[in-house]
């Protein structure tokens, strides 16, 4: 259990906006290395929108180089 959080997943950045139409989450834990619509593209669409900009947002990837951490600090993540 993991006692009263509720927990949503989507396996796109398409089904993660898709839901965000709907609800809005207290965080958002989002992958950078998804298929189709990375988690860049979708990061610029929550940051693009008033009624999810103000989500916070981590950002999780298994790829640590150098010029992803860069880009991703120059895309907004903090």
């Amino acid at each position: 259990s993991l006692g009263n959080y509720n927990i949503q997943m989507a396996s796109s950045g398409e089904e993660a906006l898709a839901y965000l139409e709907k609800e809005k989450p207290d965080l958002i834990l989002l992958d950078i290395m998804m298929p189709r619509m990375d988690g860049y593209e979708v990061f610029s669409e929550l940051q693009d929108k008033d009624c999810t900009r103000q989500i916070p947002v981590i950002a999780i990837s298994a790829n640590a180089m150098n010029r992803d951490i860069e880009r991703g600090l120059n895309t907004g993540f903090a």
